[in-house]
């Protein structure tokens, strides 16, 4: 059960709220998820430019891309129950902290299940990490479980992962990406028509991905000079309480 103190935030929450209201409030979310850890102070930020990227190439309504950003942003929050001495580790986890990083995807599930109206963003957010070949988590999905919007989240959160900067390693280059992207695809991981199509347009939709993650990266700083963790998830609550009064 996803912990007392996030359980009732997001029970406080209105989600009859318009879906540009949605987007707003998961991105205030998607802060309080990747402040946490400066190994992806700005992921969340990166995929929501991503995916809605990927699903336009699909002629997805500007309805249907809003509802993928919203679920870019959301989809670490279930990381909210790991403890930070776990995300910033620098070395190998442990396979009982391996598993414990691995919980975030079932908890992004939990959190997002407290109305129906969240189904359909839920199940993209928390299913980012889940493989066509039935090998992925938290439910260890297949294609058959997957729909189009599923698989392009998988694969806009694997790119986004490999090719920003963290401040262990510089984001891969292109020829890299290609070939873990291709490989994964011939693998039966990911999807092969996405993964084509995002190396088809490689250069746009990663410009739209490094240029969000500046302005991520760029916020994180100056919110780290301000004020520490402890009062990081009071600060940010009741700054969306005064925006939605």
């Amino acid at each position: 059960m996803i912990s007392k103190e996030l359980d009732n935030f997001f029970e406080d929450i209105d989600w009859k709220m318009d879906l540009d209201e949605l987007i707003n409030v998961s991105k205030l979310i998607s802060h309080i998820t990747d402040f946490r850890s400066p190994f992806t102070a700005a992921h969340s930020q990166g995929l929501a430019a991503v995916a809605p990227a990927l699903a336009e190439k699909y002629n997805y309504s500007k309805r249907e891309c809003k509802e993928i950003k919203a679920a870019a942003y959301l989809h670490d929050i279930g990381k909210l129950m790991v403890p930070t001495e776990i995300l910033n580790k620098k070395g190998k986890p442990t396979k009982k902290e391996w598993n414990i990083l691995r919980s975030h995807t079932y908890y992004t599930y939990q959190a997002l299940s407290t109305s129906p109206k969240l189904d359909k963003i839920r199940n993209m957010a928390a299913y980012h990490h889940e493989k066509l070949d039935g090998t992925g988590y938290p439910f260890q999905l297949d294609k058959k479980d997957l729909n189009l919007s599923e698989r392009i989240m998988a694969v806009a959160d694997i790119f986004t992962a490999i090719t920003e900067d963290r401040p262990y390693r510089k984001g891969m280059k292109k020829n890299k990406v290609e070939k873990i992207l291709t490989e994964m695809s011939l693998s039966n991981k990911i999807d092969k028509d996405i993964v084509a199509t995002l190396l088809e347009n490689y250069n746009e939709i990663n410009q739209l991905r490094i240029e969000k993650q500046k302005n991520a990266s760029d916020y994180y700083q100056d919110f780290r000079e301000k004020i520490n963790e402890k009062r990081l998830f009071y600060l940010l609550k009741e700054t969306s309480n005064e925006l939605y009064k």
